[in-house]
């Protein structure tokens, strides 16, 4: 999730704190989207929140949720909707590198089950080459 984690960064995740708290808009969380590919993806929406999409912005309940411009009308149901509720239990993630991150723009909501816990800090960051 460039700019902020890169592939290979090693992270900790409070794998506790969800039983306690629900996870929030802006936090990043980790969570498992098959038995085979975890991620690391900034929540923008939480079930129950108003999603809409105008001139290639993201609105989550009226504010405006992101400064960068993209595609997001994939992360509505039917494509010429404009607006949807996010379903109870499902959080909308998006990744800080918008134009190559996979995220619920490609896969849909994530389910509160797959979440892992929210990501507190980095310890180790890859080395690039």
């Amino acid at each position: 999730m460039e700019p902020s984690y890169h592939s290979g960064d090693r992270v900790i995740v409070n794998l506790m704190e969800d039983l306690f708290f629900k996870p929030e808009s802006g936090d990043v969380i980790m969570f498992r989207l098959n038995e085979h590919d975890t991620f690391v993806k900034r929540i923008v929406a939480t079930p129950g929140d108003y999603v809409a999409v105008h001139n290639k912005q993201l609105f989550v309940n009226g504010e405006q949720a992101t400064k960068k411009s993209a595609d997001y009308r994939s992360l509505l149901k039917i494509e010429e909707m404009k607006k949807q509720i996010v379903p109870e239990k499902c959080y909308i993630v998006i990744g800080d590198h918008l134009p190559e991150s996979m995220d619920s723009r490609a896969f849909g909501c994530v389910d509160e089950a797959s979440i892992l816990g929210r990501v507190i800090m980095i310890y180790w960051h890859a080395t690039t080459k």
